[in-house]
């Protein structure tokens, strides 16, 4: 890795990646500082190719990744753009888009001359260690160190559904490097399954169910590509207890679980349906999903679902379809799910290109993102767009295995 001879140059790359390593912490604080670090990010990078306009930064631009990265910002530009009735936000809204695809590009970019993998992958752990002061603070004290109350820090909003969808990731990827570095580096191990435990406890403190389940999915993945890849004795210990963990769990409290939010995911599901059925090849928008969805609902032509129980649900207002396929379908069609595919299908053969130990930390976080889509956040919401981008980054930027 070598910067340019312009100092300010380097100085604007060094500043991007700095932002951009904040991400974490900036989506524990709220809405406005992860918005505003991901908008640095992205014009100390461009103000760095234009201080640099003396020596072209093309590399990326040869990359497959930048032309999926390109491709999907495209269908949702080209789904805004041919969907009608579309308000002045709307459009500001879908066009703001690129600001994530810009951050993952910026960081591809800078990572030919910063190990941006390194700052990417303690700015998450900072985003653990923050998240974890402040749940603190406010369960202490009553506030956060920002000023939040304590009522942010419970539920499934604000908050305790960022720091939780976090979480979700954290837990499993610092349990496998922390397992995979055990016996060349002790200290590293041990500091990454800290981490570890304390994103597990405020992954249980946020209560979501679609985020706890998302994470032991990644975790019980994560263990079996090491117990596959690497033979270790600890993660088939773990597996073990974890199966053990489970079972018990399973048939303790099977019959305490609440089935009426997957109910109402269902009815959820048809309208959603019926919104792609409607523009099947470029959708709605992403701006359009709750406006089609209310006038879908009103028009009464998706009909309520009746749960075995007998109990009709039938949500009035929605905001997304609380499924990662359908959400995409209904927003930006059968486009717009192609080009999704393949970007994500680009990210996990970087995953599995990656070099050690970056390659057994990495291969958690596919899993829990299309265990949370099942059911979970919205992938085009400002948050979760962010956690993804971010993990995108990560990906996109960790050293490739040397094949011998």
């Amino acid at each position: 890795m070598k910067g340019y001879d312009n100092a300010w140059t380097n100085r604007l790359d060094l500043w991007a990646l700095i932002a951009a390593s904040l991400i974490p912490v900036g989506i524990a604080i709220g809405t406005t500082v992860f918005e505003a670090l991901t908008i640095l990010t992205d014009l100390f990078w461009i103000a760095g190719i234009l201080v640099s306009s003396g020596r072209p930064r093309l590399k990326w631009t040869k990359s497959s990744l930048a032309a999926a990265l390109v491709f999907w910002l495209s269908t949702i530009w080209i789904s805004r753009f041919i969907s009608p009735h579309a308000s002045l936000h709307a459009w500001l809204h879908d066009f703001a888009f690129v600001r994530h695809i810009i951050f993952v590009l910026a960081l591809m970019d800078i990572a030919d001359r910063l190990p941006v993998v390194r700052f990417l992958a303690y700015g998450l752990v900072a985003g653990v260690i923050w998240s974890a002061v402040n749940t603190l603070a406010a369960f202490t004290i009553g506030y956060d160190l920002v000023g939040h109350p304590a009522g942010r820090y419970s539920g499934k909003l604000k908050e305790a559904a960022r720091i939780g969808a976090l979480s979700a990731y954290a837990v499993p990827m610092f349990l496998n490097l922390s397992i995979s570095l055990f016996r060349n580096d002790n200290k590293k191990a041990l500091f990454y399954l800290i981490i570890a435990v304390t994103a597990f406890a405020l992954l249980l403190n946020s209560a979501n169910r679609t985020a706890i389940l998302a994470s032991a999915a990644g975790t019980v993945f994560g263990l079996y590509y090491l117990l596959c890849n690497h033979n270790r004795l600890f993660a088939k210990g773990l597996i073990l207890f974890l199966c053990v963990i489970l079972a018990g769990s399973l048939f303790l409290g099977w019959k305490k679980i609440y089935l009426g939010s997957l109910y109402d995911r269902v009815y959820i599901w048809k309208i959603s349906f019926a919104i792609w059925k409607d523009n099947p090849f470029v959708g709605v928008g992403i701006s359009s999903y709750k406006p089609a969805y209310d006038t879908k609902h009103s028009s009464g032509e998706v009909k309520p679902y009746v749960a075995p129980n007998g109990v009709v649900y039938h949500s009035a207002h929605q905001f997304h379809a609380h499924n990662i396929v359908m959400q995409i379908l209904a927003c930006t069609g059968i486009l717009g799910l192609t080009a999704f595919s393949w970007l994500f299908l680009k990210l996990c053969r970087l995953v599995l290109a990656a070099s050690f130990p970056w390659r057994e930390g990495l291969v958690t976080w596919p899993v829990v993102f299309l265990v949370i889509g099942i059911a979970g956040w919205n992938i085009f919401d400002a948050f979760y767009a962010c956690i993804f981008t971010f993990l995108a980054a990560l990906t996109a930027t960790a050293p490739p295995a040397v094949r011998g």
